[in-house]
């Protein structure tokens, strides 16, 4: 079993020399990312990324949707105020 944050060279060569096995994507690092997104390409405030990393990560937020409808409605909720914020945040997080 390997993880990673899904960065595209790392994922590919892990395919490559580790074909048989599963891939899991890191929780911590998919955090890390956002967080240095928000900060670094979109400017958000740390009062609004710590909000809406909240809403992604905490118990009740995205990561832990019980099923696939209340998902969807919490991954639009959230790319609304994504949107809200910035439009390259919201660009990305679509």
């Amino acid at each position: 079993m390997l993880g990673s944050d899904e960065e595209k060279g790392q994922t590919k060569a892990l395919r490559d020399v580790f074909s048989d096995s599963t891939h899991l994507l890191c929780v911590g690092h998919l955090r890390d990312n956002i967080i240095d997104y928000m900060r670094n390409k979109c400017g958000v405030q740390q009062s609004v990324r710590n909000r809406l990393v909240a809403k992604i990560f905490a118990d009740g937020g995205l990561i832990n949707a019980d099923d696939s409808v209340t998902y969807d409605q919490a991954a639009d909720s959230l790319a609304s105020e994504c949107d809200a914020v910035s439009s390259t945040l919201g660009q990305h997080f679509r």
